[in-house]
């Protein structure tokens, strides 16, 4: 294995997955497969400040063709990524999203990159206001050395000024994600769409400087007198579109739809329209877009007149859209009109994936009449029939009732779904239907659990099903034994599961869970597995759980008897595990230690286990074995990340500060808790 991995162009050292890599010891034993050929080295989730310093330490003079390093969630420190910079002066892409550590004083040595195509900074919170010479010096080496393509300054404190100097790669620039940019406003926004005419993906909001209630209306406007011909991807988030339906029609043939046939001409092929309040009328000439996200979105019409949710809908059943080249719409957690999503369902004869998780257009409480209610159900269920090319169909918690669904599952063509979440919807019961009425020909994830559909299968279901994911609970498998015994068979037919949840199933036996688990084909392919609640099992029980030789998540949360230090033991002696829920059980301080020797395991859930003592002696377990496990304590439920022994001077590390715990030199860093 040695020799091959030596010529490996990708080492993946995620502190997720590599656990042992976080310990300063053991960084001499990766060394050796980094070399020449290494071409990208993730570090993710790295949380000892030390570690990237020390590999380069250690091999420096073969990581020079490195061009790729990702250091996302990592603990790094300015000083430690500096040190990384100028070692490796040949970079292309330097990804260090989500490093809270880093305060800006790495920003200068960005200049030394001369490659540098790519330059990620999401997430970091850096007040670039306070590096402004520093950022102009960066994107005038980027702009000589004509490299530049994406650049991601999601959620950092970034201002007109700071967008301004990109005019240096105007020419080059691809990508730019200025998202929770909170200084950027509608002059910044008229800069991008005047002078960056090569971007090909444009995420940005909330924009101050503008009206609130015009914000989405303006930046149409922007966009449209700008020239960036060349968008493809267009993500606006927080913002609020000034004109109405009603105004968009009055308009037609007016500036609204040129600005649409402005967005057409640039071919655009996403649009996201996420916690914005959209005015429909205005995507009706987007009818090259494959990709549209609603989510959290109010159409402007239901957002203006409040109370008169359906009455203003109503309007919308005259609406015509065409779509033909969307694949995938996602409308969760809206209040998008039933009337506007049968028009665009209509309209999208190829869509593929259709995502309503908490969608409200179909609650029952919300309808005026009786007469409305089956027009909406009758409406819905035939859009959805139409739909022959659907793989992808989730409704979770979306009100739903069996009128919905009986149609859709006799007329949507088995051959082509994979994917169909129905959960969190309790009225649904399908009582008189059995699973092989069902759309199963090519279903590969099915999760019915929180309804009251039951999980039977006629005795003529023979065939093996394609089924990877199956996620259940108690109201589809608890009962009488035959119920019982219906899942078992169902489950024998779906030799390629990967994934079985089985959530508070009061029913289920030690016998049962045997029966399940100890079939070979099904023992060596599980990974994640789910038997949470199951209050029926006891500790003998959850023997067949350690011949699971590929499991890597397992919930077990909730079986306060049945889980004991010996079988959890047992479990993490197979060195699979990398997550771990077992909150409300009776486990000790002896499989607190069993947990940080696991070499595997990131992150662990052992909330409201009082045997495991309190947080204070858990922590003191953590910090002693220098792990990087994540660890929801017993009594605060807190997430801990602990880090080790820093390298900084004088005033310790940035760690340490942050911890509370830097006494200068080393500086030891202390607990950060997340909440």
């Amino acid at each position: 294995v040695g020799p091959f991995l030596n010529r490996a162009t990708c080492v993946d050292l995620n502190g997720r997955h590599v656990s042992w890599v976080l310990s300063s010891k053991d960084v001499r034993l990766v060394a050796p497969f980094l070399s020449t050929w290494t071409e990208s080295l993730v570090l993710d989730n790295v949380q000892r400040p030390d570690v990237i310093a020390e590999l380069l330490d250690i091999k420096s003079a073969e990581l020079q063709n490195l061009r790729h390093l990702s250091l996302q969630k990592s603990s790094i420190s300015d000083d430690d990524l500096v040190y990384a910079i100028k070692a490796l002066p040949g970079l292309h892409t330097l990804d260090v999203s989500g490093c809270m550590f880093l305060r800006g004083d790495f920003l200068e040595a960005l200049s030394g990159l001369k490659e540098l195509e790519a330059l990620r900074l999401g997430g970091c919170g850096l007040h670039m206001a306070s590096y402004h010479d520093e950022w102009e010096v960066i994107m005038r080496h980027a702009g000589a050395s004509g490299r530049l393509k994406e650049l991601v300054l999601l959620g950092n404190v970034v201002g007109d000024a700071e967008v301004r100097c990109l005019a240096h790669v105007k020419d080059m620039l691809r990508y730019l994600d200025l998202r929770r940019c909170s200084d950027v406003t509608f002059e910044g926004v008229y800069f991008i769409a005047r002078e960056l005419r090569g971007l090909e993906t444009l995420k940005l909001g909330p924009v101050f400087g503008v009206d609130a209630r015009r914000g989405l209306d303006e930046v149409w406007k922007v966009l449209r007198r700008g020239g960036t011909r060349r968008l493809v991807n267009l993500e606006v988030f927080g913002m609020e579109d000034g004109g109405s339906d009603e105004d968009a029609e009055e308009d037609a043939g007016g500036e609204v739809d040129d600005q649409c046939a402005i967005a057409l001409e640039r071919g655009l092929r996403m649009v996201s329209f996420m916690d914005t309040n959209v005015c429909w009328r205005r995507l009706r000439a987007l009818q090259h877009i494959e990709y549209l996200n609603v989510s959290r979105s109010l159409p402007v019409s239901v957002a203006s007149t409040g109370n008169e949710f359906f009455g203003a809908a109503l309007s919308y059943s005259v609406i015509g859209f065409h779509f033909p080249r969307l694949k995938t719409l996602k409308a969760s957690n809206s209040l998008l009109p039933w009337q506007v999503l049968r028009a665009v369902m209509e309209g999208a004869e190829g869509l593929a994936n259709l995502d309503l998780g908490g969608w409200e257009g179909l609650r029952a409480s919300r309808l005026t009449n009786a007469s409305t209610k089956v027009k909406m159900m009758e409406g819905f269920s035939n859009a959805l029939c139409g739909l022959t090319r659907l793989e992808t169909l989730r409704l979770p918690g979306t009100h739903l009732a069996d009128g919905h669904v009986r149609a859709f599952l006799a007329g949507v063509p088995s051959s082509t779904l994979r994917v169909l979440d129905l959960s969190l919807n309790s009225k649904l019961a399908l009582a008189d239907l059995m699973l092989d009425q069902w759309p199963l020909g090519a279903l590969e994830v099915l999760n019915i659990s929180n309804t009251g559909v039951k999980v039977r299968a006629s005795p003529e279901l023979r065939d093996p099903l394609p089924l990877r994911e199956l996620l259940v609970s108690g109201r589809n498998v608890d009962g009488d034994g035959d119920v019982i015994q219906h899942f078992i068979d169902f489950i024998r037919l779906a030799p390629m599961l990967t994934v079985l949840h089985m959530t508070d199933v009061t029913s289920l036996s030690n016998s049962t869970l045997a029966e399940i688990l100890e079939d070979p084909a099904r023992s060596s392919r599980l990974q994640d597995l789910s038997i949470a609640g199951c209050c029926s099992l006891t500790p003998s029980g959850l023997k067949p759980l350690s011949r699971l030789t590929k499991l890597t998540k397992l919930d077990i949360s909730r079986l306060r008897q049945a889980v004991t230090d010996d079988n959890l033991a047992a479990v993490l002696r197979r060195n699979t595990l990398s997550e771990l829920r077992a909150f409300g059980t009776d486990l000790t301080s002896a499989s607190m230690e069993a947990m940080l020797n696991s070499k595997l395991l990131h992150y662990a859930d052992v909330s409201f286990c009082f045997g495991m003592g309190d947080d204070e002696q858990c922590g003191q377990l953590v910090t002693q074995s220098g792990s990087p496990i994540k660890i929801r304590l017993p009594r605060g439920s807190a997430r801990l990340g602990l880090f080790s022994e820093g390298v900084g001077t004088g005033e310790g590390t940035q760690q340490g500060r942050e911890g509370g715990a830097g006494q200068g030199g080393a500086g030891r860093a202390g607990r950060r808790l997340n909440f």
